[in-house]
């Protein structure tokens, strides 16, 4: 078998194993569960033309009931009419779907990312394969929830800006880039750490070409971005930043408007006051008890429950059925490590770019990685309301591709490093298979449930 195909076999089995695990068993919990009493609630609402309040902009809820309203139109579907049924009566796949595919789309496009920022093809089917199997990635994908939205449409956003730049500024990959970048802003504001992302990678691709002398010594993806850039005038990148920072604020504004023609209790301006006030006097830091700080977030200290079913059998005792949002330990604690090793590499690089106007032909992928992480992460220090463990969710992938780096340069240094690959491989392995039944709801018996919660805060 070729090497491509071969690649092309790898990419292909990988998305059919995250398919698979987002799709297994997809409707069983009977909904709503945890958030979904919010965004297919709101989603059936525009399908029964019933006007309604939400403190988060439109898009996630067009894309569930363009998914409810696609479930209903495939003709080996024999249910009632679509809008005839009250919300709890409808079936959750119907939205659930859009959620699974998203996230196994995700894969790939996270996949796609790190090829195009390293030409390391090893590198993004580990980083693909990560994310196809980490646990809080897994929920996200199987219930109506916004979460995976922000995900997929974020990292899309990135991949086709990085494309743009890679290929020396094609303009739909670098519009199409832009139109992303204003739906995650649509879909929750925190979605502008992928905005705040963007710029900041596009001003350092801009302007430290101009560092005089600069030097990529080996020909990688920094040094098509170096030679790419160079040659812009001042006019050409003003230009390119002024269509980053334009049309994702088009393209948030324009999806407003459907909303807001059945919404109409406030205008747009007024709209934007009542979803900041309610969100600036929402619940405070400690009234949900899943409620967990920032600083928490990289050891997981406060996962999620999402649903919980209890089920007595005489004789043998109680069995629990339980849906964790809830990630592979050992995938984040090593993701805390990588990133850490990353910051002092990145520190390294700048210091070498600076004294020696040189780079090892990988910095800018770490740069954007940190930069990635620590845009997704450190902004949730300055929130004072509840904040919840899958906040960390962009954050989080970029630690995963952190841990892919990681791995990659680890097998390349010698034969005791690839033992230690294979050991941490085995280890990921064992911890997503021990810890399965929290992301699939399979049932468990009181006491291999309670061998699971390793700590207290994990219940």
């Amino acid at each position: 078998m070729k090497p491509p195909a071969l690649r092309i076999g790898l990419y292909g089995l990988l998305v059919l194993a995250a398919l698979a695990l987002r799709l297994y068993h997809l409707g069983e919990f009977k909904p709503p569960v945890f958030d979904e009493i919010f965004y297919p609630k709101f989603a059936y609402d525009y399908i029964q033309h019933k006007p309604f309040f939400d403190a988060q902009p439109p898009f996630s809820k067009y894309l569930l009931m363009l998914g409810m309203k696609a479930y209903h139109a495939l003709p080996w579907v024999n249910e009632p009419p679509l809008g005839s049924l009250p919300f709890n009566e409808v079936n959750a796949v119907s939205y659930r779907w859009v959620s699974a595919v998203l996230g196994t789309l995700l894969v790939l496009v996270v996949a796609r990312l790190v090829f195009v920022l390293t030409r390391n093809h090893a590198m993004a089917l580990v980083a693909g394969t990560l994310v196809a199997l980490d646990g809080s990635m897994i929920v996200a994908s199987r219930f109506g929830l916004n979460n995976v939205q922000i995900l997929f449409f974020g990292f899309l956003a990135l991949m086709f800006l990085a494309s743009s730049l890679t290929g020396r500024f094609p303009r739909g990959y670098f519009l199409m880039g832009c139109v992303a970048l204003g739906i995650v802003f649509n879909i929750k504001w925190n979605g502008l750490a992928f905005w705040l992302i963007a710029v900041a990678g596009l001003l350092a691709v801009l302007l430290l070409p101009l560092l005089p002398k600069i030097v990529t010594k080996t020909n990688t993806a920094d040094h098509v971005l170096w030679q790419g850039c160079k040659d812009l005038n001042a006019r050409q990148r003003i230009g390119i930043l002024s269509v980053l920072i334009a049309v994702p604020a088009i393209v948030y504004a324009l999806l407003w408007i459907p909303d807001l023609r059945l919404n109409q209790a406030y205008g747009f301006v007024d709209m934007h006051k009542q979803i900041y006030g309610f969100h600036k006097g929402s619940v405070s830091a400690e009234a949900h008890p899943y409620c967990s700080r920032w600083y928490t977030w990289p050891l997981m200290k406060r996962p999620i429950s999402y649903a919980f079913e209890t089920r007595q059998v005489a004789g043998e005792g109680t069995y629990y059925r339980d849906v964790h949002s809830f990630g592979n330990p050992v995938l984040y604690w090593l993701g805390a490590l990588a990133m850490i090793a990353l910051i002092g590499w990145l520190g390294r690089d700048i210091r070498r770019l600076f004294l020696r106007a040189e780079t090892d032909g990988h910095f800018f992928f770490r740069l954007s990685v940190v930069g990635g992480y620590l845009a997704c992460w450190l902004p949730w220090m300055l929130i004072k309301r509840c904040t919840f463990f899958y906040h960390y969710q962009c954050a989080a992938v970029f630690s995963f591709i952190a841990v892919a780096y990681v791995l990659v340069h680890l097998w390349r240094l010698n034969r005791w490093t690839r033992y230690l690959c294979l050991a941490l491989a085995c280890m990921l392995i064992a911890a997503f298979v021990y810890w399965l039944p929290f992301q699939l709801g399979i049932e468990l018996d009181q006491n291999s449930w309670q061998q699971r919660m390793w700590f207290r805060s994990w219940i």
